[in-house]
């Protein structure tokens, strides 16, 4: 495969990525999306840095319009971030300090160009949550804020049925015993299944419920039409996605508040 190859299906994979996070932005109460050059503002009013910030996406982003959302996110209180792609320009490590954005964590950007062979384990029993079904959605909204660590009433708006209606997304609960014990949601767009909150509580883990719940992802997005599927791992999913065949493509840099 050719260099020019790769980064085509790199840039096709991050064009269906802010595709799918354009219309999840779209549903979220108070979400706000808005695209400009290789520039990405966006908010959510959540109590939560990741949710709120930049998305530097490539050389041309223009650093005032930047620096005018930061300001008026700090102004309104709002935790923010700023997450730049490989491409980004050099500005971003200084308007990130400004604003005490000093943690900077590596994202891996990886693909699994081959979906099709990625299968599903037999346990746990994972099914699609119903968005018409309240205590289904709540169960998967709750499970995947004690999966990150964080407080439901920030994190369940992810998970919430408007998010889950959008046409293409489909969220997976996994079950044991009826116990719930991970969950996720796949994003098909533009011949791409994008694999979004996968999150499995400290409880279950280490039992590959989340590698099973990322396949079903996966699988489901091939059976609608994907050819590629993408996702941004944590440092602790990344060993366990590259188990199931993806490669990074590229590696983005999350500016987060510093301790």
């Amino acid at each position: 495969m050719t260099i020019d190859t790769t980064q085509a299906r790199t840039e096709a994979a991050v064009d269906a990525y802010m595709g799918s996070m354009r219309e999840l932005f779209s549903v979220i109460p108070h979400g706000r999306w808005e695209d400009g050059r290789d520039l990405v503002r966006y908010s959510t009013g959540l109590r939560a840095p990741r949710f709120n910030g930049l998305c530097v996406l490539g050389p041309s982003a223009d650093e005032q319009r930047a620096a005018a959302w930061l300001a008026d996110l700090a102004d309104a209180g709002t935790p923010r971030c700023i997450l730049a792609r490989p491409t980004a320009p050099d500005w971003v490590g200084d308007l990130a300090a400004r604003h005490g954005l000093t943690d900077v964590d590596r994202e891996p950007l990886m693909l699994h160009e081959d979906p099709a062979s990625v299968t599903v384990p037999a346990t746990p029993v994972i099914e699609p949550i119903d968005p018409d079904d309240p205590q289904d959605v709540a169960t998967g909204q709750l499970v995947f804020a004690d999966g990150f660590g964080g407080p439901v009433e920030v994190l369940g708006p992810l998970m919430a049925a408007e998010v889950l209606r959008i046409p293409g997304n489909t969220g997976w609960i996994g079950r044991v015993d009826a116990a719930a014990v991970t969950v996720g949601f796949g994003a098909v767009r533009a011949g791409h299944v994008g694999v979004f909150n996968i999150a499995t509580p400290e409880a279950h883990r280490r039992r590959g419920y989340g590698r099973a719940v990322t396949a079903q992802t996966v699988a489901a997005g091939v059976a609608a039409g994907a050819h590629t599927a993408y996702l941004q791992a944590s440092a602790m999913g990344y060993p366990v996605y590259e188990r199931m065949g993806f490669r990074t493509a590229e590696t983005w840099r999350g500016h987060y508040p510093g301790a």
